[in-house]
């Protein structure tokens, strides 16, 4: 009987039912009390530019109320007036405000002209804004638009292809493994990651709701990120969510989409086939035989005429199956439901302004059982600023992202590929063993009874954000901000795994059902918190019209506190499953660790005749991670621009010629790199309790602790930059270029030292890198009549890495030497299958490669001796003596792009991604369980029937069929696959019903869209590999293909 009960699909579909109805009966009776509450008196009209364009979501306010509404993709807008001025205003970003009286009029139509002076975007930068036109950096922006209402499990998902150099990493379909992130290529040999802020915090970004992201700015070059000093020296994510605006929006977004896993083995499906090939590749291996004489012949019978025969028997006792089971088919769903609902409340008024949101998602695996996996996030939002007069105004902030994950303990998808495709799992109804029916039978893999039996495993994170500040204008040009925030983080994972029963293949056994298992929990508990203070003043001023001067200087400290409690226990009690109820050998473990970072920063911001542009920063900052000689470090930026296309020489291209800029920067950023380890340079003993039992129990023992480098210090990253913008007809069409390097310094290492000091080596600063790349970005947007617009960017980016600076005195292939490319794969050029039945030429062949395995014979891999020493082997695997090996490929991913294509026409949207690599090499592991080489896992590709060698296939792609070694699976040429793709990342179809229907029914706004997620790709990867997943082997959670509908409400 199960111990674990869930419902089933249906009740998810409900719960979802419900709580959508209960957010639409929110939305009805806001429109509802919106509409008692209003004047008879209505207002009509569309906003349009001076050109003729219409302006959606253009804002319309009855001044002096809290009455508002925005207008539709037309340009349309309809408000009911309440008591109070009969004043409408009307405003949009980059024109001037109108304030228009009504005087008893139905219909206003409206023509804004575009603000010379706000013609220029406002951008996020480190600690302020910039006029994007000004900057003299490196970055790249996101809105809200290219990344909401697509079905994304997370917000890294939603960046893939949009920003050049901005690498997102999707390591599994798996919602709790989120994407990770980098910048412009590899950082250090110690790892690295970009700086992550949400509205100045670090934050988790795959925790947040997209919904709630206003813009997302990406700081790529050394002067744009070092504002933020040491923990910015790989670049800079800076989000922004969203706050209210004038008036009273209610939004409700609800997505309701179908995973389907892209899951491309095909098992053979003739069970006497797969039997034959099986023994075939088990005899060649040197081993015996799988299935016997009677038992293929069993299964001949069964597979030539699976009516007129049995599909198992019992012989001697033995159960023996010969149908086929379709466990991928029947175990797994092809598709699982995914459900996402949104729902903000958001205004304002001239003295605050508020955003409220809450987001909920749930979606399941795939496992076609009670017992599949779920998880669930949700998301809470709440901003609210206040302008208490004209010098001092507040803002506070308070977000929680609590995420729960349910899955089983025991299995995943990967088991799929383990199992033979004929193994029994269920046992059916025989005669005599009646009392078996439906248990699970006992082999390495009883898959239902791990799902159903075999345990939990629970993970929650309750992620809490508290935020305060403070903002004085005291003086014109004069800002003052100070804030503070709160952070704590919990995390509560638990995993327990009981005995379960299973029935034995030998149905004569004298115990036919024995209990298997692993009798354990594991029980992990971790506190953090987070405290941040910013503080800082920035002046700006205009002298004589020519001379623009800001300067920022600031301070900002930060404390990381952080608990862990661990536990484990064997020897559960049946049905209690909890770690005080085991009875079994008890385990625990934990730990607390701090630290603090503490920087003062200063920004000089210099503009001549607005096209001579001077920007240095510096920030001086300490870590308690080092030594107190070392704490501190000093790290300057400096970068220029000129605006070529303002000289008075241009004049003449003003008609075609919007914006000519280059840039050009460099900077030098500490990096304390050091991940968990809080205290690299304090000596540290480590207690642990020896394997020897006496008296008292476990003796408790304390090893000696290992070297530690006196003068350990910051890595240091220069960054240099160049970069060009230009902007022709209009700014209809944008371009950027960029070219940079990135040096790593004084990387951390292990240097080799005497064995006679009896200790590992301890770290030291000692390695460097350089990072070379270039990136491009082009956009051309423009529209056809009023009623047709369109847009499409196509990004390109490049990088490599190459080790400069590294001690390894002998040259070995197994550590970092000076002049690698980080990402190499070395291996064996392959010459063929060898093909020669001759017994002498076999004896050779198989002398010659005796170094890298043993028994080459015919249908085996032959590589060539490239050195011509009659050997095929690594020699002393160095640089100076490789043997054979020679590099055959690099796994960095080169010339990443992204096409993004936006059209529109009337009230229908079409928006299209595309993703891709250009070039990146991946070998595939030969280790066991793996996808790609036949017979390392059981359940059998179809392939493996026409791309195996054999006497009468010797074209094939794989060698002889074999379930031994895999020698013949080494790196090598033969097998080195080009993991390059394009792939459709996101398709989104909309429709915006029009205002005069959905006004009908108590909605400012309606659309209903069509979505899909890796809808399709294409690459020269070999079957079943994903290109994009490339990360792990075992494969335990395939990348999505995600079909979506979803309806958004705004009244």
């Amino acid at each position: 009987m199960s111990t674990f009960k869930k419902k089933k699909i249906g009740g998810f579909q409900f719960c979802h039912c419900k709580i959508t109805s209960f957010l639409l009966l929110v939305l009805f009776m806001c429109g509802a009390t919106t509409k008692i509450s209003a004047q008879t008196t209505t207002v009509t009209g569309v906003v349009k530019s001076t050109d003729g364009s219409s302006l959606p979501s253009a804002n319309v306010i009855q001044k002096g109320t809290n009455n508002g509404v925005v207008t539709d993709f037309d340009g349309n807008y309809s408000i009911t007036l309440i008591s109070g001025e009969q004043t409408l205003i009307f405003s949009f970003l980059g024109y001037i405000t109108q304030e228009i009286k009504v005087d008893n009029r139905t219909t206003i139509d409206v023509v804004l002209e575009e603000d010379a002076a706000a013609l220029d975007e406002v951008v996020i930068v480190g600690y302020g804004t910039q006029k994007k036109i000004n900057l003299t950096g490196a970055l790249d922006i996101v809105t809200s638009e290219e990344i909401q209402n697509r079905p994304i499990a997370n917000v890294g998902e939603g960046l893939q292809g949009l920003i050049p150099n901005l690498n997102v990493t999707v390591t599994s379909g798996d919602p709790t493994e989120g994407p990770t992130f980098n910048i412009r290529g590899f950082e250090s040999i110690n790892g690295g990651a970009p700086l992550i802020l949400v509205d100045g915090v670090p934050q988790d970004l795959n925790r947040i709701n997209p919904e709630d992201i206003e813009t997302l700015t990406v700081l790529k070059d050394g002067a744009a990120a070092a504002i933020y000093g040491a923990r910015a020296a790989f670049g800079v994510i800076l989000v922004t969510t969203k706050k209210g605006k004038q008036g009273i929006n209610v939004q409700l977004n609800t997505l309701l989409s179908w995973n389907r896993p892209i899951f491309n083995v095909d098992p053979i499906d003739d069970g006497y086939v797969y039997a034959l090939e099986r023994n075939r590749a088990q005899l060649r291996a040197g081993g015996n035989a799988r299935y016997d004489d009677a038992y293929l012949e069993g299964l001949r019978l069964f597979w030539s005429d699976p009516i007129n025969n049995p599909e198992f028997e019992v012989v001697n006792g033995n159960f023996r199956n010969y149908g086929y089971p379709r466990l991928s088919e029947t175990l797994m769903n092809s598709t699982s439901p995914r459900q996402k609902v949104d729902l903000s409340v958001s205004g304002g008024s001239d003295k605050v302004n508020y955003y409220t949101s809450v987001g909920f998602f749930n979606t399941d695996g795939f496992w076609n059982n009670p017992a599949n996996d779920n998880f669930k996030r949700y998301n809470f939002l709440g901003k609210v600023d206040y302008k208490i007069n004209d010098i001092i105004s507040f803002d506070s902030q308070v977000s929680t992202n609590f995420e729960n994950s349910d899955k089983p303990a025991g299995v995943d998808i990967n088991t799929l590929i383990r199992i033979e495709p004929i193994r029994p799992y269920i046992v059916p109804l025989i005669p005599g063993f009646e009392q078996f029916e439906g248990r699970s039978w006992d082999h390495a893999f009883p898959i239902y009874e791990q799902l159903e039996n075999g345990g939990r495993e629970t993970n929650l994170v309750q992620d809490l954000w508290l935020k305060g500040g403070i903002t004085i204008t005291p003086l014109e040009g004069l800002k003052i901000r100070s804030d503070f925030s709160y952070n704590a983080l919990n995390r509560q994972f638990e995993r327990y795994r009981p005995f379960y029963e299973v029935v034995s293949l030998d149905l004569e056994d004298p115990q036919p059902v024995r209990s298997v298992g692993d009798d354990d929990i594991n029980v992990f508990r971790d506190f953090n918190q987070y405290y941040v203070f910013n503080a800082y003043a920035e002046y700006e001023k205009t002298i004589s019209e020519k001379h623009y001067f800001k300067l920022m200087a600031g301070f900002n400290q930060e404390w990381d506190f952080n608990t862990r409690i661990s536990a484990s226990a064997t020897g559960l009690t049946p049905g209690l499953f909890d770690i005080n109820a085991a009875t079994g050998i008890r385990n625990n473990g934990g730990g607390r660790s701090q630290a603090t970072l503490r920087g003062g920063f200063s920004r000089f911001n210099y503009i001549y005749k607005e096209k001579y542009l001077i920007e240095s920063t510096v920030r001086y900052d300490g870590t308690s991670r080092f030594p107190k000689e070392d704490r501190f470090g000093l790290f300057p930026s400096a970068s220029a621009g000129w605006i070529i296309s303002k000289e008075e020489w241009m004049s003449s291209t003003k008609d075609w010629l919007s914006n000519l800029k280059i840039r050009a920067s460099f900077s030098e950023l500490g990096n304390q790199l050091l991940g968990s380890n809080f205290y690299p340079y304090i000596p540290s003993l480590a207690i642990n309790n020896s394997n020897y039992v006496l008296n008292s129990g476990e003796i408790p023992t304390v090893s000696p602790p290992g070297l530690v480098s006196p003068d350990l210090t910051w890595e240091t990253v220069v960054s240099k930059n160049l970069g060009l913008d230009i902007s022709l007809f209009q700014n209809k069409l944008d371009m950027t270029f960029d070219v940079y390097t990135r040096d790593t310094k004084d990387m951390l290492l292990r240097v080799d030292l005497p064995e006679v000091i009896g200790a590992n080596e301890p770290l030291q600063n000692g390695a460097d890198l350089r990072t070379k790349g270039w990136e491009a970005s082009v956009t051309y947007r423009d529209k056809i009549g009023e009623d047709f617009s369109y847009s499409v960017n196509v990004n390109v980016a490049d990088n490599s890495s190459k080790i400069t600076k590294y001690e390894n005195p002998t040259g070995s292939l197994d550590e970092f030497y000076v002049g690698q490319d980080i990402g190499e794969i070395w291996g064996y050029q392959t010459v063929g299958i060898f093909q020669s039945d001759d017994p002498t030429e076999i004896a050779a062949f198989d002398e010659r490669q005796d170094d890298i395995g043993n028994g080459w014979t015919t249908g085996d891999i032959e590589f060539a001796d490239l050195n011509g020493d009659g050997v095929i082997d690594n020699g002393e695997n160095r640089l100076e003596d490789r043997g054979d090996l020679v590099r055959i490929g690099n796994t960095t991913p080169r010339y990443t792009y992204g096409i993004n294509t936006n059209l529109r026409y009337k009230g229908f949207s079409l928006s299209v991604l595309f993703q891709g690599v250009g070039k990146r090499d991946y070998y595939p592991s030969n280790a066991n369980w793996t996808w790609f080489f036949p017979w390392r896992a059981y359940y059998g590709d179809k392939a493996w029937l026409t791309d195996t060698w054999r006497p009468d296939n010797r074209d094939a792609y794989f060698p002889a069929a074999s379930t031994g070694g895999a020698q013949n699976n080494v790196s090598q040429t033969r097998f080195l696959q080009d993991a390059s793709y394009v792939r459709l990342k996101n398709l989104n179809i909309s429709y915006d019903i029009p205002q005069k229907i959905s006004e009908k029914i108590g909605f400012s706004t309606m659309r209903v869209y069509v979505a899909g997620q890796n809808l399709w790709e294409y690459s020269n990867i070999r079957h079943p590999l994903d290109p994009e997943y490339v990360f792990d082997d075992s494969i335990d959670y395939p990348l999505l293909r995600t079909y979506s509908v979803g309806l958004l409400l705004n009244l």
